[in-house]
Order: C-alpha cells, then structure tokens, then sequence
C-alpha cells in the first residue's frame, strides 16, 4: 500500500545520512497510522532516554541531516503522487 511504500522511500533516503535500526521498516496498526487519508508512516528518531540519542537530537548539524532526509523522503513521496495522477 501507499504508506508502505512511503516507508521504504523514506528509508531509503536516510540509509547512510542517519543510524538507523538494523530492521527500520516494520509495520504497526496504531490509530494514528490506520485512520489517516493520505499515505502514513511513525518515524521515531531516538529516545531521549538513551544517552547517546539524546546527544544526537541536542546536535544542530545532527538534527539538520535528519530533518534534510526526512524532507527528501517527503519531496519523493510527492514527486511519485504527482506522476501517478
């Protein structure tokens, strides 16, 4: 579906540029994720229970890579809407 194959994209742009998990993509039915119109995805950055989370979250450059990933993850996530159209 729409909100998996967002997920895979947005993976796919921050592999390399963020940490991430060994298995980032999983799947969860939280309301949140089941109710919404448009394709949907939970991206959890850290935990600012973990010290070295918190570290990277507190980093300016850090949270700025993050951010940029995210954004391109957005950009193709609507570059790929608009062509289906």
């Amino acid at each position: 579906n729409a909100s998996a194959d967002f997920a895979m994209r947005l993976v796919a742009k921050a592999n390399g540029r963020v940490e991430l998990r060994p298995e980032p993509h999983r799947f969860a039915a939280f309301r949140v994720l089941r109710g919404a119109e448009a394709p949907a995805v939970l991206f959890e950055a850290g935990y600012l229970s973990n010290a070295e989370d918190e570290a990277r979250l507190l980093a300016p450059r850090q949270r700025a890579t993050l951010v940029r990933a995210l954004a391109d993850a957005v950009e193709a996530e609507l570059a790929v809407r608009s062509v289906a159209r």
